[in-house]
This record gives C-alpha cells, sequence and structure tokens, in this order.
C-alpha cells in the first residue's frame, strides 16, 4: 500500500499559493517544520503573492491636539517595483474612549489592541478588527493602570504598568484565544520600567526601547531583563523607529541610521548599504510585504505654513554571514498632514503641562508643556498671551529672571533655552554637553530640570543621566559638572536664595547638598525616601528643605542639621510637587489622587483639600505675596 503524497511534494506553485494564504501570526511556527518552509516563506514570491491578495494592512496614527488622524499604506494594483506606488489612504476610525489620547497599541493578526491608561489610570482595552473598521471592548485589567510597555508573545499581550491603588509594577498577561488575564512575573529590574517607552516583541520578549539608545527585553517566562545598550561614549542618540523582520531587530537612530542587533555577538551593527540616505527624524517603521516601510516626516519641505509631509521609502534587507545588507528603492511622498500631528509612537503627550511657573510681578504664569510653553495673563478674562515654539520635545523646566524680562526653559531635547519676553521669537539655545554650537544629532541626553542661581548668571540643570550642570549664561558654557549617583536621573533641583546651598533630588530617593560657593563636593547625603523624589525645594527663609516622592508622602527636614522635622501624609497616590508660600508658613502639595492640598508648617496639619481636576496633578504654583 503506496502512503499519501507529502505537501512537498505539490508544485511550488501551489505550495506558494497554500503558505501565501497562512496567517503571518503562524509564520514562526510553519518555519520550525522544516528549512525548506522558513526559506519559502521569507522568498519574494511569497510575499508577492500576499500583495495581490491584500493580505497584509499598515495602519499609520497620527495624534494632533485636537484627536488623531488615521491612514492606511496600500499597493497600487500593479507589482513591478519601478513603477509601483505606495498609496497614502485615510481612514475614519473614531476611538470610542474619548478620555484617552494616546493608548498603548499592539497587533495579532488581523486585531489591533488598544491598552488604555498611557497617562491616565484606566482599567479598559479596545480591540479593532481591521478588516471590517469597527471596535469592541475587551477584557478590563483587574484593576485602573498606568500602562508602562505593552507587548505580544505567542497568543498573549503583556501589560507591563503600575496598578492604581497599590503603586507597585506588575505584569498582567492577556490570552487572546481564551480571553482570560492572568498576572506574569514582575521585571526582575523594576526601576527602570517606571518609565514609559515604545515596546516591541522579538526572541519571545517584551522589549522597551528608550530614545536612549538604552533598551530592555523582559522574560514573561521567569521575569528576567537582558540589557541591550548601545556601546559608545555618546549615550544619547535619540531612537526613533523600531520594528522586528524575520526574528532580527531593526532599530533607527538619528546619529547612525539604520541599525541590527546581532544576537549572537551581542552588539549593534549598521545595516550596509544604506550610507547615502539622509538623516532623519520622527520615524516610524513596520514590515510590509517582506521589506521594510521606513516613513518619516519632512518639516523642512512643506506645502504651506500649517502643513507637514510624509515620506517612504520601502528597504530590502538581505541577512548574510557579514551582516545585513539594505537596498532602498526610492523616496515616495505619500502626502500631507497638519504640523500639530506627529507619529502615535513618538511617545509624547501633546497636552499634558509638567511645570508652573508665577513670574515675579505676578502678572504671568508661565505652563511648560509638550513641546511647546504657554504664557497666560494670571489677572485677564482670555488667560493666552502668547505660545513659545522651538523645543522639540516635552518641556520639563520653565521659570523668570528676577528683572520678569528674561524667561528660561529645559527639555527632553537637551537643551537649556532662554528667552527674551520682549523679543520672544529669538532663543539662545546652551547645548547641554558643553560642545560647539547646537546641532540636534542626537548626542543628547533629556533634561529633567532647571532652576536659576540668585546671580541671575548661572542656570542649573539636572538630567536623566545623573550630570547636574551649572551654565554661564553670558559664556554659553558650562562651567560645572556634578555626578552624585551615575546613571541615576536627577530628578529635581533647588538653589538657596542666598546662593549659597544647591539641593538635588534623584530616582534612588536620595537628596544630595552641595556648598557650591566652597567647591563641587557635596557636603551632605540625604536618604530621604526609599522610593522616587519628584520634587526638591528649599524654603524661602532658608530653614528647611521639602521633598516629595512616590512615596505618597511629604517630608519636611531641617536645613541646620538635616534632621526630619515632619512628615506631611493625606493624599492617596504619588505626590509629584510641592511650593512653599513666600513667609515659609505654608506648603502647597500636588498629586496623582486628583488633589492639592494646603498644609501648616508650623503644625504640619492639613488645612486645605483643593478638588476639581479629572487627571493626575503633577504641578502647582502658589501665588501669594
Amino acid at each position: 500500500m503506496s502512503s499519501p503524497p507529502s505537501f512537498s511534494s505539490l508544485p511550488i506553485d501551489i505550495v506558494l499559493e497554500i503558505l501565501a494564504r497562512v496567517p503571518k501570526r503562524f509564520h514562526p511556527t510553519v518555519s520550525c517544520v522544516s528549512k525548506n518552509f522558513r526559506r519559502l516563506l521569507r522568498s519574494p514570491e511569497i510575499h508577492k503573492i500576499r500583495s495581490l491578495l491584500r493580505k497584509d494592512s499598515l495602519f499609520i496614527c497620527f495624534v494632533g491636539k485636537t484627536g488623531a488622524q488615521w491612514f492606511t499604506l496600500r499597493r497600487a494594483e500593479n507589482n513591478n517595483p519601478t513603477t509601483e506606488k505606495n498609496r497614502f489612504v485615510s481612514i475614519d476610525l473614531a476611538f470610542p474612549s474619548q478620555t484617552e489620547q494616546e493608548p498603548c497599541v499592539v497587533a495579532i493578526g488581523p486585531e489591533i489592541f488598544f491598552i488604555c491608561g498611557s497617562f491616565n489610570p484606566s482599567s479598559a482595552m479596545w480591540i479593532l478588527d481591521s478588516r471590517t473598521g469597527t471596535f469592541r471592548q475587551g477584557p478590563s485589567s483587574r484593576a485602573d493602570r498606568l500602562c508602562r510597555s505593552v507587548g505580544v508573545v505567542g497568543n498573549k499581550v503583556y501589560v507591563i504598568g503600575i496598578y492604581r491603588d497599590a503603586d507597585e509594577m506588575h505584569v498582567e498577561s492577556f490570552d487572546v484565544k481564551t480571553l482570560t488575564s492572568e498576572l506574569a512575573p514582575v521585571p526582575e529590574d523594576q526601576g527602570w520600567w517606571w518609565s514609559s517607552a515604545p515596546t516591541v516583541s522579538w526572541n519571545r520578549k517584551v522589549c522597551a526601547l528608550r530614545v536612549s539608545g538604552n533598551a530592555r527585553c523582559y522574560d514573561p517566562i521567569d521575569g528576567s531583563c537582558e540589557s541591550l545598550g548601545l556601546a559608545t561614549k555618546d549615550k544619547w542618540l535619540w531612537r526613533t523607529g523600531a520594528c522586528v523582520m524575520n526574528n532580527v531587530l531593526y532599530v533607527y537612530y538619528a546619529r547612525f541610521g539604520l541599525m541590527w542587533y546581532d544576537y549572537e555577538m551581542r552588539l549593534w551593527r549598521v545595516v550596509s548599504g544604506l550610507s547615502h540616505l539622509k538623516k532623519v527624524r520622527s520615524v516610524a517603521m513596520a514590515e510590509y510585504y517582506g521589506k521594510l516601510a521606513f516613513l518619516w516626516e519632512d518639516d523642512e519641505v512643506s506645502v504651506s505654513g500649517e502643513m507637514k509631509e510624509v515620506w517612504c521609502r520601502m528597504i530590502a534587507l538581505e541577512r548574510k554571514e557579514e551582516g545585513v545588507d539594505g537596498m532602498a528603492e526610492a523616496s515616495q511622498l505619500l502626502g500631507s498632514v497638519l504640523r500639530g500631528y506627529r507619529e502615535l509612537d513618538e511617545g509624547r503627550n501633546p497636552q499634558n503641562v509638567n511645570k508652573l511657573e508665577i513670574s515675579p510681578d505676578k502678572r504671568h504664569l508661565a505652563a511648560a508643556c509638550n513641546p511647546y510653553i504657554r504664557l497666560f495673563d494670571i489677572n485677564s478674562h482670555h488667560g493666552h498671551v502668547r505660545t513659545f515654539v522651538a523645543h522639540t520635545s516635552n518641556v520639563t523646566a520653565v521659570g523668570f529672571h528676577a528683572d520678569g524680562n528674561s524667561m528660561y526653559s529645559g527639555s527632553e531635547d537637551g537643551t537649556v533655552r532662554t528667552w527674551d519676553l520682549r523679543a520672544p521669537n529669538r532663543p539662545e539655545v546652551y547645548e547641554q554637553n558643553c560642545l560647539k554650537a547646537y546641532h540636534l544629532d542626537g548626542s543628547v541626553t533629556p533634561i529633567n530640570t532647571v532652576v536659576l542661581h540668585p546671580n541671575q548668571i548661572e542656570l542649573i540643570s539636572g538630567d536623566q543621566d545623573g550630570i547636574i550642570r551649572i551654565w554661564d549664561t553670558r559664556m554659553n558654557s558650562c562651567t560645572i559638572e556634578l555626578v552624585p549617583e551615575p546613571d541615576t536621573a536627577i530628578r529635581s533641583l533647588s538653589v538657596m536664595r542666598d546662593g549659597s546651598m544647591l539641593a538635588a533630588a534623584n530616582d534612588g530617593g536620595t537628596c544630595y547638598i552641595w556648598n557650591i560657593v566652597r567647591g563641587s563636593q557635596a557636603i551632605h547625603k540625604l536618604q530621604a525616601h526609599n522610593r522616587h523624589i519628584l520634587k526638591c525645594v528649599l524654603s524661602p527663609d532658608n530653614k528647611y528643605l521639602a521633598t516629595a516622592s512616590s512615596d505618597k508622602t511629604v517630608k519636611i527636614w531641617n536645613v541646620d542639621s538635616f534632621t526630619l522635622d515632619k512628615v506631611l501624609t493625606g493624599h492617596q497616590r504619588w505626590v509629584w510637587d510641592c511650593a512653599f508660600s513666600v513667609d515659609a508658613k505654608f506648603i502647597l502639595t500636588a498629586s496623582s489622587d486628583m488633589t492639592a492640598r494646603l498644609w501648616s508648617m508650623e503644625e504640619g496639619n492639613e488645612l486645605r483639600v483643593y478638588r476639581g481636576h479629572n487627571k493626575a496633578i503633577v504641578c502647582c504654583a502658589l501665588n501669594d505675596v
């Protein structure tokens, strides 16, 4: 009795037609059947058939102040690479949640999962069926949480986040087949995952990639984490796009271009053959019919003052023994979008307010936003006076000079800027790394905090790498660098009114004190909290130091002896900001529990609770005389 014919005995064209109809999420499994199957699934013939069948869809989202604009990339009817054009087609997708502007997004097969909670705690999940364009509500998480990273391993969606009530890191997995969820092991290096980061799924791990070039891969089996840092003296390289193709991780760095991670060698390598390509920013990448769809925005060339162009280049990638070669097709202009829009995966929130500062004459309020600064007239019904636009990323610090004629700011784009309020469109720029004239080439570190020395000449900045720099604005140069704890982010700075003392608080819960008149050695190290310090501020009477923390408390310290004077308890979540009254008799605090509270410094008791916000309060300013 003869055995039935095997699948491999079929004509090759029939085998290709069958394999082309296998959903891509099953390709890793089918590739394990044989080397021949693995080769066929990666062949150009498969992608050509899938293209004719319109099997793949690439969704592109641009987020703006008023909402999101969705597009798909579609192939032309012919399949001749010399004449083929990709079409940029606008589609009408109304995301059901009106309060969630930038959910975390992952795709499994034809379904796209939107996990809410990027900026405000939420338990919601929405699922888009890309075939019909309809949303349905997915299962809720166990509790409201802040979503930090999301990835797909197998048929499970892993959400790394922080539960609202517990303020503790957790990982929850959602099985798309059984529609059930369960807790997964917590990452071993929890501190690294507190900050949000765009995520890809690679090597059966969830890999979070920060703009710095630093990356971590979380293994959901045991919670272990592997670092994929880029070995270079320039720590911040401005990662933009990232994607995985044929189990190879590709990342685009603004400085080096397209790179891939050689897992065997444990190092990053540049893709060959693409050195002629123009270095760009605001990049998004995805696999599209076997090629890398490389999309970018061009702000330099625009059709009008309100529009920016979106370009695409298809890149064929081939793995060889010596590395990966790339062959790029000609650039193609897809279309234009409003300048207020940006790709969903850039990781910025256009509506957040990070810092508030009141001008010395009590007339104006400055708000540090993303990526601009807004100035308001406190006494006017109209409020808004002007907007300052020059930073290219989240503005984290803002303040005024004593004469009220100048303003300073710091940003995650790595710059400290001063603004002449009499000529607001001509900011001076102080490059953070003390090199030559400012060029945003990616070799920068996000700045978290900036304060002005009472001498009105020096600006002091603290950054994500744990470095404090003192800038002389007359010479446009950095005069002093302080590094209390390498690679532990400086979160807040405060200078005593007489300029004699500098306090710096970091993510490790430590506050360092310097006598900046005498030298660059810290005179005191204060382990103020066991968790992040989000704000430190010296009182106007030079007697107290206040530290606000993610442990839900504000601690008051005596400056003379650095002993604990009192602890302010009552907030239910992180305390992000605090501000003393002019006479130092009161202190105002702001928290993620959506309240601001006024406290008596003498008694340490809560005097008033201010409610009305429906989102976390992350900054405050006290307008007293």
